[in-house]
């Protein structure tokens, strides 16, 4: 259910997509329209919700502004938001979390990836293609790269079929 407020002053979101955090299926508005609300009167666990959402407003600087205050935030539910930034490829912003990677829980993003290998091929696949259309030959190859660098810093190599030896 979609709160009230979010829906008189954000739009009730068209299209939402599906992650799984810690074995809970979570449903995220892909994009939010309206303008941001002055700060809230709430808790600190509300204000991260609504941070957290507010990175998946139309204005890409409103997205940056809200990246900054959740992405050292050591909660599961953080992460989705976070890597979904990956695929809409905005330099700016995937800079902030390619800068942050070493502050980042490691090992909370990779139990996400574990669970959600759909999602991150659309993600990998989104910022393939956002880099092919947009960055592939107007910015330098390792500051494009880099949502391929934070994607890629979380996925942990499968291991190798070992050959039974006769």
């Amino acid at each position: 259910m979609v709160p009230r407020f979010l829906s008189r002053n954000l739009g009730m979101p068209k299209h939402t997509f599906d992650v799984i955090v810690q074995g809970e299926n979570i449903s995220i508005p892909s994009r939010l329209y309206g303008d941001v609300p002055p700060p809230l009167n709430c808790s600190d666990a509300q204000q991260l919700v609504w941070s957290c959402l507010y990175s998946r407003m139309s204005d890409g600087f409103v997205r940056e502004r809200f990246l900054r205050e959740v992405i050292h935030t050591n909660s599961p539910y953080v992460v989705p938001f976070v890597i979904q930034l990956c695929g809409e490829y905005v330099i700016e912003i995937i800079s902030i979390i390619h800068s942050n990677l070493g502050k980042l829980n490691r090992d909370m993003y990779i139990e996400f990836f574990n669970e959600n290998p759909g999602f991150i091929h659309l993600t990998r696949q989104r910022a393939i293609s956002y880099w092919n259309c947009y960055f592939q030959y107007e910015k330098p190859l390792n500051e494009s790269r880099l949502a391929f660098e934070v994607l890629s810093y979380f996925e942990v190599p499968k291991p190798k079929a070992s050959n039974p030896t006769p």
